[in-house]
């Protein structure tokens, strides 16, 4: 599922799911980070294979984002991707800025 209808949505908080030592999860790090320097008002938590929300959610594959605690997405994705899933839902002033559109590695 995509969208989580019974989870309380939760405006400007951003999770991620990765797994410690996935190179895919380290990647999905490096390019948050610009998401996240540019975001000052994302509440934003990390999430590991073994945390209470991600057995909840029954996530077994890495990395994985969910927004407003209800939408989520995959993969090694770039800043300015994950600025546009963010704002599709999150009206924020930093969504008019311009992020980085290629993968950092």
């Amino acid at each position: 599922s995509t969208f989580y209808l019974n989870r309380e949505n939760i405006p400007n908080k951003l999770d991620l799911f990765v797994a410690p030592g996935d190179d895919s999860s380290v990647k999905v790090e490096k390019n948050l980070k610009e998401f996240l320097d540019t975001f000052e008002e994302v509440k934003f938590e990390k999430h590991l294979p073994d945390d209470k929300l991600t057995q909840e959610l029954g996530i077994k594959t890495f990395p994985i984002f969910l927004i407003n605690n209800q939408v989520k997405f995959s993969g090694v994705q770039s800043a300015d991707t994950i600025k546009g899933n963010f704002c599709k839902l999150n009206k924020l002033k930093e969504c008019e800025k311009s992020l980085s559109k290629s993968l950092r590695c």
